[in-house]
């Protein structure tokens, strides 16, 4: 008799024994000590309360102590309070009247305020510990801690708290911060009192995916060997880290979300997306992205390219965030300030699609599923591409009239700075290799910045030319954004090269790259841009270029070269 009596006093002072006996058909987890409840389920219990958080609260007044809330701790709601029906309601646990870090509780409430889950966080003893240390020696302890340093940081929050370590709760800071190198979102625990950085962890989620480095006929390292004069196909693929991934469910990130059209056509308004495009979820097998490429390149269903798409474009974006991280005020287009979207297998009315654009209007990127070419599969075509992203976001270049008629010199400007910054990311001056490869003409293939046959001068005199082994061009600006700009991207490379080799070269091409005095008047048809004399270029003449869309999407530029410039 006295040993039951002795059980039954443990019971009804330990609250986890107490709990079990009220609930035995619950489902239960306990703390690695035994000494509360991490979970609980499989149980309803009334509370009487009228409202969701008064039900959690009245419960937690009675269990609470099963779930190691003390006498010396206050529960503080997160998020807004649901009026009525089926919840969860989540309450941060505080001590001394700060947070006590990964101690939340999740309380789950029926329609009918009765509670049926509870889930806790890891929870310890109190310590005497307190906060010596400032938010600035906190700060600077977390950056510290990094072996090399870390670079170009930007601190988002310091909070003081509590955490347990080691069986005690101990006095913290919570460092939440931004760097360039090593690249990431990070969070650092630093114990209050010692600077001691207790452990970190990367907040940006990553997951593994297959891409090609650069495409099928280019690797990391170089352009894959000619065959009958065109690129070969040589390059495999890679098994690689996908950074700023949102939660890793599909490919959806900080900086862009791509969404698989599988040969449909592109969404015609920004807010239409993805429109009948659908997100791309990981494969079950390992919840990675490590798609197959497709080797015939004319599947309009592959998840490879929106793999593709998803790595290379927040690789550019991240490169060009690098280069400035201070973003223009008034900044709109989502390559700057949000989730840029992209569509891959994009197909016109069940047709080859022979195009690879960025769209102002729909604020998006637009990848074809062409006839022997996925225009998704070319990371160069998407640095290009991006980069038309990026320089709308900043403001763009206005092309309007003047005195002398149409002005598309800002164009070409934005033509030659997508192909600068292209070969900025490989450190090779060929871009759209591939389409180069696979692509018939006169079909979109791909462009030379170091091509020693290309004469572009805004003096030029008017000559015809004969460019890439028979091509005709005229010797001088011609009104058409990818020839003009070619000013431009041939200056950048000379300028690039000679900066890799670590000395000045002298410009092969500087007596003909170059706008160093007012263009020639009378050259220019008021009402199409193009210079009156010579005449344009014959339009069966197909050349690489950015050319206004159909109806559907009216305004935005497309590739639709087939010329190697």
């Amino acid at each position: 008799m006295l040993t039951a009596i002795l059980v039954a006093s443990i019971a009804v002072a330990n609250p986890v024994e107490s709990f079990v006996r009220e609930n035995p058909a619950a489902r239960l987890i306990r703390s690695a000590d035994g000494s509360s409840l991490v979970h609980a389920s499989g149980f309803l219990a009334e509370t009487g309360a009228a409202r969701p958080e008064e039900a959690a609260r009245a419960f937690l007044r009675s269990h609470g102590a099963a779930f190691g809330i003390a006498n010396d701790q206050a529960l503080v709601r997160k998020g807004a309070p649901p009026v009525a029906g089926a919840a969860a309601i989540r309450f941060e646990r505080t001590f001394q009247g700060l947070p006590v870090f990964g101690a939340d509780l999740v309380v789950g409430v029926d329609a009918q305020n009765r509670i049926f889950l509870v889930n806790s966080g890891n929870v310890a003893p109190a310590t005497w510990d307190r906060h010596l240390l400032g938010e600035a020696q906190a700060f600077g302890s977390a950056v510290s801690s990094f072996a090399r340093g870390a670079r170009g940081v930007e601190a988002v929050s310091v909070t003081a708290g509590w955490k347990a370590v080691a069986g005690a709760l101990h006095a913290v800071y919570r460092v939440d911060f931004v760097a360039r190198q090593p690249a990431g979102d990070w969070r650092v625990f630093v114990d209050a009192q010692t600077g001691r950085a207790l452990f970190r962890a990367p907040l940006r989620s990553s997951v593994n995916g297959n891409v090609y480095p650069v495409s099928p006929a280019e690797t990391a390292d170089a352009l894959c060997p000619l065959a009958s004069g065109k690129p070969s196909i040589c390059a495999p693929t890679v098994s690689i880290a996908f950074p700023n991934l949102s939660s890793g469910t599909d490919l959806g990130g900080s900086q862009t979300t791509v969404y698989n059209c599988k040969g449909a056509d592109a969404p015609t308004s920004s807010a239409g997306i993805p429109g009948l495009c659908s997100s791309v979820a990981p494969l079950p097998a390992n919840g990675g992205f490590g798609f197959s490429a497709d080797s015939t390149f004319q599947l309009n269903s592959d998840d490879f390219s929106a793999a593709m798409a998803y790595f290379h474009l927040d690789k550019h974006l991240a490169f060009f965030k690098k280069l400035d991280p201070n973003l223009p005020s008034g900044a709109s287009g989502r390559a700057l300030t949000g989730s840029l979207p992209a569509l891959v297998n994009v197909q016109e009315g069940g047709k080859a699609f022979e195009n690879a654009f960025y769209s102002p209007l729909i604020d998006a990127m637009v990848f074809g599923q062409g006839a022997h070419a996925d225009y998704a599969y070319d990371a160069t075509v998407m640095y290009h591409e991006s980069t038309h992203a990026v320089v709308s976001a900043w403001g763009g270049f206005d092309i309007g009239i003047d005195a002398q008629g149409g002005l598309d010199e800002p164009g070409a400007v934005n033509e030659g700075t997508a192909d600068s910054m292209a070969v900025s990311e490989t450190g090779r001056s060929e871009i759209g290799s591939f389409l180069s490869a696979v692509n018939p003409s006169p079909l979109p293939s791909g462009r030379e910045l170091d091509d020693p046959g290309v004469l572009r001068s805004c003096q030029g005199s008017g000559t015809q030319v004969t460019i890439l082994g028979g091509l005709n061009a005229l010797n001088g600006l011609d009104g058409e954004v990818h020839d003009d700009g070619e000013i431009w991207n041939g200056f950048y490379w000379e300028v690039f090269r000679g900066l890799r080799a670590g000395r000045a070269r002298p410009a092969r091409r500087s007596s003909t790259r170059r706008c160093s005095s007012p263009r020639e008047p009378g050259r220019r048809s008021t009402a199409t841009g193009r210079r009156s004399s010579p005449p344009p270029r014959h339009s069966f003449r197909p050349i690489p270029g950015w050319r206004p869309m159909p109806t559907a999407l009216p305004g935005a530029a497309r590739w639709t070269g087939a010329t190697a410039r």
